[in-house]
């Protein structure tokens, strides 16, 4: 038995009645879906950690009728390296696993910021981080780890840097209307089967608040060079699966990766929604090709 969790290892620390909760749950779709199945059941491993139910990995296994758990010890089509940490370290059970099955981001063991634009540099050619020490004019400080949400825009130079943070050019991703315009990407095994065109409310730069979000195809969005670029990133940062959060400059017209996401979410409201499980859909569809295929 599972220390935290019957059939799967909960969050240390969960309530035991939030637990039981869980397990039950887990208990009567399992049933619902190996009926609905046929009896032949498809397991994804997700692990080591189990992921929310608003993590997009676990929408998309609700939406294709499959089965996901953090049980190395269940059967299973294919696995996933989930774990909720800008640092990793190599995976033991993962490794040996990946000698016999597709292990998606096994090695995606590093998404820390200052990582994210060198490689962002190497492939694309230029980068986002400035020396602020010397630089003159407004820029971005913000902390390397991913998903802390801890942005600030600072007068430059200044006197000292502070360790653990990134120091960035100042992107002008405004619209004519005054919202600010980013594009999420999803990548998986190499394509890019959305991007989401998120317009956030003027003064909401660094806030998670949208106004509206749009799916487009990448070759709506962006050219035949950015895309191939996009994927010699992903390939080069070791991520199978996952999400990249970029803007476009008005002034120069060239794109910036600034963020990667190896443990990603969806999230929406009535709003929008729509357009987001239309994205949701397309990237499930990617998914099932993938889980089919091995």
């Amino acid at each position: 038995m599972n220390k935290r969790g019957i059939f799967n290892k909960y969050y240390n620390g969960m309530p035991f009645s939030e637990r039981l909760t869980k397990d039950i749950k887990h208990f009567f779709r399992l049933s619902y879906l190996f009926f609905r199945s046929g009896f032949n059941i498809k397991t994804i491993l997700i692990y080591p950690h189990y992921p929310s139910k608003k993590a997009t990995i676990s929408r998309i296994c609700k939406k294709l009728g499959y089965n996901y758990t953090n049980n190395p010890l269940s059967k299973y089509k294919l696995a996933i390296n989930w774990e909720y940490a800008t640092y990793r370290k190599s995976n033991k059970v993962l490794e040996d696993i990946a000698k016999q099955k597709k292990v998606l981001n096994l090695k995606s063991l590093d998404i820390n910021k200052l990582l994210v634009d060198a490689v962002f540099k190497e492939v694309f050619g230029y980068g986002t981080e400035i020396n602020p020490l010397t630089f003159e004019g407004k820029a971005v400080k913000k902390s390397v780890i991913n998903a802390l949400h801890n942005y600030e825009i600072i007068d430059c130079p200044i006197a000292e840097k502070e360790e653990g943070f990134i120091y960035q050019i100042l992107i002008d991703n405004n619209t004519p209307e005054g919202q600010i315009l980013d594009f999420r990407l999803a990548l998986i095994n190499q394509k890019i089967p959305y991007v989401l065109k998120k317009y956030h409310p003027k003064g909401s730069r660094f806030k998670n608040v949208v106004d509206n979000i749009e799916t487009r195809t990448a070759e709506e969005v962006f050219s035949s060079e950015e895309i191939k670029k996009f994927l010699e990133f992903s390939a080069k940062i070791n991520i199978d699966y996952g999400e990249l959060d970029v803007l476009r400059c008005n002034k120069t017209q060239k794109i910036y990766i600034i963020d990667v996401n190896n443990t990603p979410n969806i999230t929406y409201d009535k709003n929008y929604k729509q357009n987001v499980m239309s994205a949701l859909n397309k990237l499930a569809c990617e998914f099932k090709n993938l889980v089919d295929n091995k």
